[in-house]
């Protein structure tokens, strides 16, 4: 199995939705940030800083671990 991040972990997500839209999604790194944005509910579980700025400034939940 191999670990996707970052744009190709997005690009992954979207494929596999063939089309539907991608609901929701949980991150809590800074690499997560390509498949929050494109989500109907972004969902941050314990952010490292820049995920948990990025958070605040889009209006992300965020979920404290």
């Amino acid at each position: 199995m191999s670990v996707q991040a970052g744009e190709a972990k997005a690009t992954a997500v979207l494929a596999a939705a063939d089309g539907d839209d991608i609901l929701a999604a949980f991150g809590d790194t800074v690499a997560d940030i390509p498949l929050l944005r494109m989500t109907t509910r972004a969902i941050v579980v314990a952010p490292d800083a820049a995920l948990r700025r990025e958070a605040q400034s889009r209006g992300w939940e965020i979920l404290e671990g």
